[in-house]
């Protein structure tokens, strides 16, 4: 059951965005990309406009406030495990919600409400 919520969540906030189905892996269609914000450490403002359009159905409120996924705001997640937990998921996230640029700047973003 908890499987199903998650995965209503997700077909919700996609549905809800215009995410297209090769954002979740199961089309072929190439993704755009946006060489300006293509950076090694990425860029946290950027990564907010990816959370709220793809992380936010689960975790509400800018990552503050928990609802289908946890409350992500000052657990001390490092940047490295932010990014491994996009990349494999865990629990109830599936893998792979996001990659590349976007993958980079969501990490960004959600390390730093990290701080806060």
């Amino acid at each position: 059951m908890r499987r199903l919520i998650a995965v209503t969540c997700i077909v919700v906030t996609a549905a809800g965005t215009g995410v297209t189905a090769a954002a979740f892996g199961t089309g072929s269609s190439p993704q755009p990309r946006n060489v300006a914000s293509e950076t090694a450490a990425g860029s946290a403002s950027a990564g907010k406009t990816v959370f709220v359009s793809v992380c936010s159905g689960c975790h509400m409120n800018l990552g503050s406030k928990a609802g289908v996924g946890p409350k992500l705001k000052g657990l001390g997640l490092t940047a490295a495990r932010i990014e491994r937990q996009v990349k494999n998921g865990g629990g109830m996230m599936p893998s792979g919600l996001v990659s590349g640029a976007k993958l980079k700047n969501v990490v960004a973003f959600v390390a730093s409400i990290q701080k806060k």
